[in-house]
């Protein structure tokens, strides 16, 4: 068990000015999403007590409500700024509040929401509208803040910050930052890693939509996409590196969209070293292949980019008999039959760029779940 590593997870999805930042449906879902992802032991594998969930109030109250209101008392509309702040505080400061807490584990810092980015500012950067932000006080959470500085504290030996949220480039609204001490120990900031994953480029819209990989459930697009490439990314591997999973949303990205483009996200991974995420095994996605030109008793191949044999198939009538290796997902070299229904047929592969050859007419690459592939 990661028994050092912890995780804020904040998902907004009601705000007091509705007109402005409409109501969502992914961001409460998501943060479950990742809750069971972190705390599964086949995944972060994180103790339940150290994940910490900051969600919408599905009931609370309009921005008329409130300004109605004669005591002015906004903590109606949650969550607020000071609801993060005071968590995180907590978790990084000694009980005395003396100093920090400094840890040789992981720190997840994960957002769901409306969000932006500051207009003229080239890096990659983003903050969190909380529930109580209107057009005259701009309530945020600068999540990328939170997790370089954490970095330059040395508090964490890893820190992962998600921000599945838009980028809008603003030009009157500014990323907040906290009331935190600059850090001062230059040479604690360089052995941390940190590894930031953004909903959308600079000025760029993130997505939630109803996934069909997911139950036809709304999510947001990036935390569906990271929690594919932590599946899928890396066959054969009990750990994905960070550089794997940015690999793995650029190339599998269009396909992770079903069919609806989407701006795509922006990642950096850490300057020094990797990030590895473990699990226990990588999984195997359906690919659909239809029979047109493809002879009974004729050997088709399925080949890697290093020209490694994945899958052997033979057409045999109504009936594709598959050799896989076992590297590949088989059972030491298995054997199974598939029946061909319609012309059609489907069988799980690595995810990778493939290629299906076969006799003088077969000779097609493709991306492992992608459009179909015709033999």
């Amino acid at each position: 068990m990661a028994t050092n590593d912890y995780a804020i997870l904040v998902g907004i999805s009601r705000y007091a000015d509705p007109d402005r930042l409409p109501d969502l449906k992914g961001p409460v879902r998501d943060v479950e999403l990742m809750r069971n992802w972190l705390t599964s032991p086949a995944g972060g594998d994180v103790p339940a007590a150290q994940v910490i969930e900051i969600v919408s109030d599905e009931t609370g109250m309009t921005l008329a409500d409130l300004t109605a209101r004669d005591d002015g008392d906004d903590s109606a509309m949650p969550p607020l700024f000071q609801d993060f702040f005071k968590k995180f505080l907590k978790l990084i400061s000694k009980p005395d509040r003396s100093g920090y807490v400094y840890r040789q584990g992981r720190l997840y810092l994960y957002f769901s929401g409306h969000g932006f980015c500051e207009k003229y500012r080239r890096e990659a950067h983003a903050a969190l509208f909380v529930g109580n932000s209107s057009p005259i006080e701009n309530w945020n959470i600068y999540g990328t803040y939170f997790a370089q500085w954490t970095k330059d504290q040395g508090l964490f030996s890893e820190i992962v910050l998600i921000m599945d949220c838009c980028r809008d480039a603003k030009l009157t609204q500014r990323p907040m930052p906290p009331p935190l001490p600059q850090p001062t120990n230059i040479g604690v900031s360089v052995a941390p890693k940190l590894f930031e994953l953004y909903g959308a480029p600079r000025g760029g819209k993130a997505q939630e939509r109803a996934i069909a990989a997911r139950n036809g459930e709304v999510h947001g697009l990036l935390t569906h996409a990271f929690l594919d490439a932590l599946e899928h990314a890396e066959w054969g591997k009990t750990e994905v590196p960070s550089q794997a999973v940015k690999n793995y949303l650029e190339s599998q990205w269009s396909i992770l969209c079903e069919g609806s483009p989407a701006d795509p996200p922006e990642v950096v991974v850490p300057t020094i070293g990797e990030i590895y995420f473990q699990r226990k095994a990588g999984k195997l996605k359906p690919q659909r292949f239809k029979v047109k030109s493809w002879s009974d008793g004729e050997k088709v191949r399925i080949v890697n980019g290093q020209f490694e044999v994945v899958a052997e198939l033979i057409l045999n009538g109504d009936q594709v008999k598959v050799k896989r290796e076992a590297q590949f997902g088989g059972d030491d070299s298995e054997e199974l039959v598939i029946a061909v229904v319609d012309g059609e047929f489907e069988l799980p592969l690595p995810v990778s760029l493939l290629m299906a050859t076969g006799g003088a007419s077969i000779q097609q690459k493709f991306e492992t779940g992608g459009d179909d592939v015709e033999l």
